[in-house]
């Protein structure tokens, strides 16, 4: 992550791609906060750091091609092949659909994907409460990695394809399957595994290189309380994901595609 954030500041195209989703981002932020303060009496500058932290946090959606040319910038600081986008040639009005049914379904799992999981949890004598709020914190976390690792993963040569069901689906369903009485959670974990199938790669890659990918999340939050690199952190976020992508990159053959054009795991 430290390097990450020094190619950003160091490398010009890489920082000039850089400052207008970040600025588009942090005023944004501002104008969102501007408004609750005056129309609650707030604070704007709790206000103006929390909506930002909450942006950057969420899926991209309006300024995914500018996030996207970061991410092919961040390609080429880093040493790797030029990235190829999944859909070349989309047009913004289907992208800005497609990104924004992904933000809604994001949405869903994170806030009620594992609710039973939690419920279950909640129940334990003495640390229930406890653990559902540190669960519920990593589970939120964990997909502000899936987040950061979206545009690098897309950016791979050659198509994705439909890739497998994530750890999270097979692990409620392996569950399911001990009991009949703990069929519902095989229910869930096709809900969730439905939901969560745009990051199925994102959740591939966080389990092949688990330690790399809690190392990244952790960094991310050490990112964040740095006053000024927090502005920055989107980008430094998917710069880091990119070096991380690239390391463990395997070589593809040109032309080489997965998946006929227009498929879609969506």
């Amino acid at each position: 992550m430290a390097r990450a954030a020094a190619l950003v500041a160091t490398d010009r195209a890489l920082l000039r791609s850089a400052l207008l989703p970040t600025t588009l981002t942090f005023l944004g932020s501002a104008a969102l906060a501007a408004f609750v303060a005056w129309r609650r009496e707030g604070r704007f500058f709790e206000l103006a750091f929390a909506s930002f932290v909450a942006l950057s946090s969420m899926p991209p959606t309006v300024l995914w091609p500018l996030w996207t040319r970061l991410g092919k910038e961040a390609r080429r600081a880093v040493g790797g092949s030029a990235g190829e986008e999944e859909r070349p040639g989309e047009s913004y009005a289907r992208l800005l659909v497609r990104e924004t049914a992904k933000a809604v379904r994001q949405g869903a799992v994170v806030a009620i994907g594992l609710a039973p999981v939690f419920f279950v949890v909640e129940m334990l004598p003495g640390v229930g409460h406890w653990l559902t709020l540190s669960l519920g914190a990593a589970w939120a976390w964990y997909w502000v990695v899936l987040d950061a690792l979206e545009i690098p993963v897309e950016l791979q040569p050659g198509r994705l394809g439909p890739g497998e069901p994530p750890w999270f689906e097979r692990a409620l369903r392996n569950l399911a399957s001990r009991s009949r009485w703990l069929r519902p959670f095989g229910m869930v974990g096709r809900f969730v595994g439905w939901l969560a199938r745009p990051w199925r790669h994102q959740a591939e890659f966080t389990e092949r290189h688990g330690w790399e990918s809690a190392g990244f999340g952790a960094a991310s939050v050490a990112v964040l309380a740095v006053p000024v690199l927090g502005v920055f952190f989107r980008a430094v976020a998917i710069t880091a994901a990119t070096a991380l992508v690239v390391q463990h990159e395997a070589p593809h053959p040109p032309g080489r595609r997965e998946l006929a054009p227009g498929a879609d795991p969506v």
